[in-house]
C-alpha cells in the first residue's frame, strides 16, 4: 500500500466495513512549525447536526454505556436519537 503521503494511511478503510459510510477529518500538520510540547489536539468547531445521520448502538455494549450515549447526545444537542442495533432486535 502506497502511503505518501502519510496521512494517506487513515483514510484507508477495509471494504468490509464500507456499509459504515463514515466521515473522517484529517488535519495535516506535519509541516505546521510546531514546537516539541505539541498541545493534545486542535479544537474545530463543528456542529454535530451537520455530522450525525445517527448514533447506533452495538448489541454487546452495556447498561451504562447505552445510558451515557443518551446523556451525551443530550449535551450536545446532537438532534438524533441513539437507537439499537437491528442486530439487537432481529434474532438471527
Amino acid at each position: 500500500m502506497d502511503i505518501n503521503p502519510f496521512s494517506k494511511i487513515f483514510s484507508y478503510k477495509h471494504i468490509a466495513y464500507e456499509y459504515e459510510k463514515e466521515v473522517r477529518a484529517i488535519i495535516d500538520r506535519f509541516d505546521d512549525d510546531i514546537d516539541d510540547e505539541m498541545e493534545s489536539g486542535i479544537y474545530v468547531k463543528i456542529s454535530p447536526n451537520q455530522l450525525l445521520r445517527s448514533i447506533v448502538i452495538s448489541p454487546e455494549s452495556p447498561v451504562w454505556f447505552k445510558q451515557m450515549m443518551r446523556e451525551i447526545v443530550k449535551k450536545y444537542n446532537c438532534g438524533v436519537k441513539p437507537r439499537r442495533s437491528l442486530y439487537d432486535i432481529i434474532p438471527l
